[in-house]
């Protein structure tokens, strides 16, 4: 953003004028079943592209307010239109959603059915069940045909939905990780071994099972998230109290919120006083306390007094809708590393069939070994290479760390930008709102011999509260802070670039620049250009006051430095951040002062938007990958450009959530380095989880080879306990990163 400006008034300035588009792109022969969980009021406009043998079932839960259309028949209780929705990004990077898919989180198996822990515990139990029942008859020497019924049946029970997730891929003739585990227990009741291919699916089944409760654990933020809307609101018309629903509740309602209970929408307070629990938008744990004139967040708890609340957005609208739906599409959308491994893991199972029909041939033929002990070692290959554990490894691990990233604040719109910020070595800060508090303040009052500097003041006020210059606010509240009665003030003028004049007791005053003042016939003397020479060093704006054609007095005005700056560029080389630029377009005498206070390594001053973006892609050159760092509304197409742009506090602005790729709720600055501290122990994460995945497989695929000359190999048993251990370590190694706290909360 900008923080030059001249004495004058100023237009709002967006800058985006970006297309945002969301496509869902699906790989060839993509098999997954989509469970999209639409927060309450969301408006997006599903535009699904999907590749070559798609067949995916899309699933759409909705929260109140949801206003898609679809083009399937779909009854919905709210009677909403529903359409498909297409945002398209202008970005440099990826911000499209490609869905492998989130309800099922990050079991990437097939065509995947979308079941939770119970039912699928309860498959487990009851596969368990017959297997014991089979095994009690087996030891007791009864009926062997009830014993091998009890295991086909626990083939059946444990199998049921691994079948059917693997029929659709085994009809076009591409086998997956199910139809690898189908196979064995299938070959292995072939064999006459029904009780090993029971084990086999009551240990995958448990596997399943425990998966589930994993994934239930990533939602669980969503999930709480969406428990927090109201479903009716206390509206106040014509006097009477009535309870509406939230969806019926209009801008400009007034609502009265008893203690107890949630804020229904955004609002402003317009009567009483409170405190606030609004741990569920910005993840701080201490209440706020609101009273009349602040605004308040929907989905927020009223702890004490009763308030009266002014509505002033729409469900589909409010914070905490848009909230959902970031981390809706941020669980959506995969990484670069997530979709290398997608695509190798689709190729990889026709590999192992393959490899598995060659192990079977080559000893029978060749090393004249019985044909059923070749057949029992290629059911074990199938199990073993398997690429369970690979495929789960990535989702797994970026669905925690976003959903940790979420309860602290941080809000990423996908496991991408975990990657890109865990490779930065460069951060990029605006400096008003960044740095600074973007709060001018009044440093000094300095005046002519002879003058007083109170009634100076009141003068100056009574003429800058007439203006909407960013400069005119700080000397009104120096005025109000003194106790001083303000006089009023006619014939009010701002003159663009120069400054502005008004009539104030019969005199004219003017406030504005030296050079406007020259052009007035002011003369300002050499007591004030002394004064100013030091100031300007220091970075301080200057407001020359003069009363008819006389300079009376000089007002310095300068940003307030955040107390945290310092300690923020100090986490930020922690992190193993090499370099800390500024980026601002104040003068460079007051970049370099605050740079300096703040221990920021480059300074860039004085630069219009473009010239932010140029020197963006100048830092990209020189260290590769950069984080920019800024408000998410006057450098909106700086934060599109960056490889990872982040909006601070702009959870409130449509502006921040669409050109911003993670976006902190508040502008607490211990966040930034938080976000990168996540990413790096996420990426770290995510990289032994691939190696111990690939390293378990390639053990247990060595040792089934190694048998073939010596014509023995493991058990089936022991093949899928290693499988399936490994997938289970996996996905409780990456639910670690749900306990992630910031050792950079430097606050607490």
């Amino acid at each position: 953003m900008s923080d030059s400006h001249d004495h004058s008034h100023h237009g709002d300035e967006c800058g985006c004028q970006q297309k945002h588009e969301h496509g869902h792109q699906h790989g060839p022969v993509c098999q997954h079943g989509h469970g999209h969980e639409h927060g309450p009021g969301c408006q997006h406009e599903h535009k699904h592209e999907h590749g070559p043998g798609c067949q995916h079932g899309h699933e759409h839960e909705h929260g109140p307010g949801c206003q898609h259309e679809h083009d399937h028949a779909h009854e919905h209780p709210h009677g909403h239109d529903h359409h498909h929705h297409g945002h398209d990004h202008g970005h440099g990077h990826d911000h499209g959603h490609h869905h492998h898919h989130s309800e099922k989180a990050f079991h990437t198996h097939g065509a995947e059915i979308e079941l939770d822990f119970s039912i699928m515990l309860g498959i487990s139990l009851l596969c368990g069940t017959f297997l014991l029942f089979g095994q009690v008859a087996l030891l007791q020497k009864q009926d062997m045909l009830l014993a091998t019924t009890c295991f086909a049946l626990a083939i059946l029970v444990g199998g049921a939905i691994p079948m059917l997730e693997a029929l659709p891929s085994l009809l076009r003739m591409q086998p997956d990780i199910e139809s690898l585990m189908v196979f064995a227990a299938l070959g292995a009741w072939a064999l006459g071994e029904p009780r090993e291919g029971a084990i086999l699916m009551l240990l995958f089944s448990g596997a399943r099972a425990l998966e589930a409760f994993a994934v239930g654990k990533t939602r669980q933020s969503l999930r709480a998230l969406k428990e927090h809307w109201k479903e009716s609101a206390t509206r106040i018309r014509d006097g009477q109290e009535e309870t509406v629903p939230i969806a019926d509740l209009e801008i400009g309602d007034v609502v009265l919120v008893r203690p107890g209970e949630r804020i229904p929408l955004d609002a402003s307070v317009v009567g009483g006083a409170s405190s606030i629990n609004e741990a569920a938008i910005t993840g701080e744990p201490l209440p706020v306390d609101k009273s009349a004139g602040d605004g308040v967040y929907g989905g927020t708890l009223n702890l004490q007094g009763s308030l009266t609340i002014e509505i002033a957005s729409t469900v589909g609208e409010s914070t905490l809708a848009r909230t959902i739906r970031l981390l809706e599409e941020a669980q959506e959308q995969e990484a670069l590393t997530q979709r290398v491994v997608e695509w190798a893991t689709e190729r990889y199972s026709t590999i192992v069939l393959l490899a598995t029909i060659a192990l079977v041939t080559i000893p029978y033929l060749y090393f004249r070994q019985p044909l059923s002990e070749a057949i029992w070692r290629g059911l074990t290959l199938l199990v073993v290479a398997s690429p369970c554990a690979l495929a789960v490894s990535t989702p797994a691990t970026l669905f925690c760390a976003i959903t940790a990233a979420s309860r602290r604040g941080i809000l990423l719109k996908g496991g991408v930008h975990l990657e890109a910020a865990a490779a930065v070595r460069v951060v990029a800060l605006d400096k008003t709102g960044t740095l600074t508090k973007g709060e001018p303040h009044v440093t000094g009052i300095y005046v002519a011999p002879g003058r007083d500097e109170d009634d100076l003041l009141a003068m100056a006020a009574a003429v800058e509260r007439l203006s909407e210059h960013p400069l005119a606010r700080p000397v009104v509240e120096e005025a109000r802070r003194r106790g001083l009665t303000l006089p009023e003030a006619d014939d009010f003028e701002a003159v663009t670039g120069r400054g502005v004049r008004a009539v104030v007791a019969g005199a004219e005053v003017r406030i504005g620049s030296p050079i406007w003042m020259s052009e007035c016939g002011c003369r300002m003397p050499d007591y004030f250009k002394e004064v100013e020479a030091p100031l300007e060093e220091r970075g301080e704006r200057t407001l020359i006051m003069a009363v008819g054609s006389e300079v009376v007095a000089m007002i310095a005005v300068a940003d307030t430095i955040r107390p945290e700056a310092e300690a923020l560029v100090r986490d930020l080389k922690r992190t193993g951040i090499r370099r800390v630029v500024m980026l601002t377009g104040d003068t460079r005498a007051a970049a370099e002062t605050i740079a300096q206070a703040c221990g920021v390594d480059e300074v860039r001053a004085e630069l219009l938007p473009a010239d932010k973006l140029e020197a963006l892609e100048d830092l990209k050159r020189q260290y590769g990958r950069v984080i920019m760092v800024g408000d998410g509304v006057n450098d909106a197409p700086a934060l599109a450009r960056a490889d990872v742009g982040v909006a601070m506090g702009g959870i409130g602005s449509d502006l921040a959530l669409e050109s911003a790729d993670v976006v902190l709720t508040t502008d607490d600055l211990w966040r930034l380095p938080a976000f990168i501290d996540l990413s790096k122990k996420a990426t770290r994460m995510l990289l032994f989880n691939l190696a111990f995945s690939i390293g378990v497989i390639a053990v247990l695929v060595g040792i089934v080879f190694s048998g073939v000359r010596t014509n023995s190999t493991i058990s089936l048993v022991q093949a899928v306990l290693g499988h399936e251990g490994s997938t289970l370590f996996v996905v409780f190694n990456a639910l670690r990163l749900l306990r992630w706290k910031s050792r950079y909360d430097y606050r607490i």
